[in-house]
């Protein structure tokens, strides 16, 4: 997510998003601030052990 919020040719490609949901890694409250000024979707932070990809727990950033 990083390197597609640094790309500033991707902007326009943001703003259509209407759901992002991130995992594996801490969600910094910095990516979150970058994220709502490049779209309005919903942003859902999945927690959930990360050697796999089932998650146990979903936080809506979107307060």
């Amino acid at each position: 997510m990083k390197s597609l919020i640094a790309d500033n040719t991707k902007t326009d490609y943001m703003k259509q998003l209407k759901l992002i949901v991130l995992g594996g890694e801490e969600l910094a409250v910095q990516l979150v601030e970058k994220l709502r000024k490049l779209t309005s979707a919903d942003i859902y932070n999945i927690y959930g052990p990360t050697e796999t990809t089932v998650c146990d727990k979903c936080v809506c950033n979107k307060c």
